[in-house]
Order: structure tokens, then sequence, then C-alpha cells
């Protein structure tokens, strides 16, 4: 392991996050063959005549975000909609060949000047948000995996409806999707991310950074 007083030196991080779900939607398809034409009822509009679709959708009811509180229960229990965990990892290497520059006497001993940067050149890697979400609590969670032939889509199915609960109950009746065919449980995947930094120095306080991310 390295030192704070050596030329090189490395800094490794790790941060666990428990998570709580709030609310969440998804859609998979899997398999499509549909075909757009006018409305014969009104040729302004459109709508959609689905041959064959092969899907898998699932959402949260809203209740799941109105219900949310900081409790205990909500936060560490079952209480939420979905539970999961998340990882943080990173580490930095300084290269820094002049570190004796920038250390000093007090009391007989010799100490690093914490107030300057002391290295040539910094590169640190971090790997964000690994983990995932898991949407179990029956009282909330809905899911299907399903399988629709000879289906139309027009305006007047979606007319009218308010809110997100309103919206899938429309798309649920017209897919037959029901409590008897309800998974009721999803999992999602953290939008996981690689950043790499560089920093460089030019002379005294004068510095070249470059980064780049990864999702």
């Amino acid at each position: 392991p390295s030192h704070d007083n050596d030329e090189e030196y490395i800094k490794v991080g790790i941060t666990a996050k428990r998570l709580a779900g709030i609310y969440a939607a998804y859609a998979l398809i899997n398999e499509a063959n549909y075909q757009i034409i006018p409305d014969f009822r009104d040729p302004t509009n459109n709508m959609i005549v689905v041959n064959s679709l092969k899907l898998q959708y699932g959402y949260t009811d809203e209740d799941a975000l109105k219900n949310a509180s900081p409790s205990l229960g909500w936060l560490l229990g079952g209480d939420a909609a979905g539970g999961g965990w998340g990882i943080d990892l990173g580490f930095v290497y300084e290269y820094r060949p002049d570190i004796k520059k920038y250390t000093y006497r007090e009391k007989g001993k010799r100490k690093l000047d914490a107030s300057k940067n002391k290295y040539k050149y910094k590169i640190g890697v971090a790997l964000n948000d690994i983990g995932y979400l898991n949407y179990n609590n029956p009282f909330y969670a809905n899911s299907w995996d399903l399988a629709i032939v000879n289906t139309t889509f027009n305006r007047e199915d979606f007319r009218g409806s308010r809110g997100f609960d309103a919206l899938f109950n429309q798309i649920n009746n017209k897919f037959g999707a029901g409590p008897s065919n309800n998974d009721r449980q999803f999992m999602t995947i953290l939008p996981a991310t690689l950043q790499i930094t560089a920093d460089y120095q030019l002379k005294a306080n004068i510095y070249v950074t470059g980064y780049r991310d990864w999702e």
C-alpha cells in the first residue's frame, strides 16, 4: 500500500447505498407486426392495427408515490414499492516526484503541506451506480408478459385518461392484462457509469484536465 509521503500514491474508495423505489415503469417489445392506417370513423386521425405483438411491461401504482415517507419501514423495510442496493467504486493514482518539496518540520516531525497539490499528474477511475431495484411490493407492483393478436388502437381508446394509473388501465383493458396474469414484480438495473479523469501539472498552479464518461 502507498503512504501519503510516497512518490506514488493510490486512494481507493467504496460506497454502499440502500435504495428505496418510489415509482417505475418499463416496456420491452420482443416482436411487433402492425400497420398505421387512417381511422375510418375520422380520416383526420390514424389508428394502429396490431397483427401480432409480444411484449413485457410493468409499472407501479401512483399510490406508491403518494404513500412515500422517510420512515424506517419505507426506507429499510418492505413498505416502499421496491428496494435494492447500489455500490460506487473508485480509485485515484498520483505521481508525485517532488514530494519532498511539500514538507515542513513541526516539533521535530516532518509533515506534508495539506494546502497544496503534490502531484505531477493524477488519474482517477470511478464506477458509479452499480446495483438494482426490485419492485416486488404486491400492493404497488404490476407486470405482464403478453402476446397480442388482431388488436386495434385509435384515439378514442385513450381519450379522457388522467394520470398514469388511468392510462395504464386503458392499456390493460386493450391487452387483456388483469389480476390473474399479473406477476406483480419486476427488476430494474441502475444506470451505471464509468468515469475516467486525468490531471497534469504544466507548472505551479496551472493544470490541464480531461475526463470521459461512459454509461
